[in-house]
């Protein structure tokens, strides 16, 4: 389970370093908002298939899409993050996509212009679907399922889609023992705990932090 999360670490650096390029493009540190509309959706056909859409932000919250959506972010806490309170990056937990509703996560990168100013974001978007899917592809054992929690408790990635941004280990009162794993995953910690299912069955959930992460993990149940 360790080593699994190390892989999923490693494939959240690869979004990072990606959506870091993109943010330090020539045409894309110009300013201009329409120039960088027409490359993101030039780009759309060709972009990472982990990825659900490209876009960017300006300094008002106004984006635009790969695929052309438009909109306002500004009341997202990663746009506070990094507009506001200066960080370079950012990895969110689940979210609801402002342009299309899907539930995603999101990596995202300041913007600067070559004098070094902040013009906005560059983000990508990727579903939960494909975060299920990557943790599908691991192998975890012969009955095993494995799952993605991210820094709130809430389930991320799981075969079984109608756990996905449904059940948080921190309120899940139908899974006796559930909550002390839950609390345990929160605080970026490793262990093995037992937990029971609403029909009665005997579990055991193998847990450890994903790496570089705000404090996602993978559990083995």
């Amino acid at each position: 389970v360790q080593a699994r999360g190390a892989e999923i670490g490693r494939w959240l650096d690869g979004n990072r370093s990606e959506v870091r390029g993109l943010a330090n493009l020539n045409v894309i540190r110009e300013g201009d908002f329409e120039q960088t509309a027409e490359y993101l959706q030039g780009r759309h056909a060709t972009k990472n298939p982990d990825h659900l859409q490209l876009y960017f932000a300006d300094l008002n919250g106004d984006f635009i899409t790969s695929d052309g959506a438009r909109g306002n972010i500004s009341h997202r806490e990663y746009f506070d993050e990094i507009i506001r309170k200066g960080k370079a990056e950012v990895l969110t937990n689940t979210l609801s996509s402002a342009a299309g509703g899907d539930a995603i996560i999101a990596v995202v990168h300041e913007v600067r212009d070559f004098e070094g100013r902040l013009l906005g974001l560059m983000g990508a978007t990727i579903t939960l679907e494909m975060l299920s899917e990557v943790i599908e592809g691991m192998r975890f054992g012969k009955e095993g399922i494995g799952m993605i929690v991210d820094g709130t408790g809430l389930v991320a990635a799981h075969q079984d889609s109608e756990l996905r941004m449904q059940l948080n280990l921190l309120e899940a009162r139908d899974y006796p023992g559930l909550q002390g794993v839950g609390e345990q995953t929160v605080a970026g910690k490793a262990g093995i705990e037992e937990y029971r299912t609403p029909d009665g069955r005997k579990m055991h959930a193998i847990f450890a932090p994903v790496p570089n992460s705000p404090n996602w993990s993978v559990v083995y149940l």
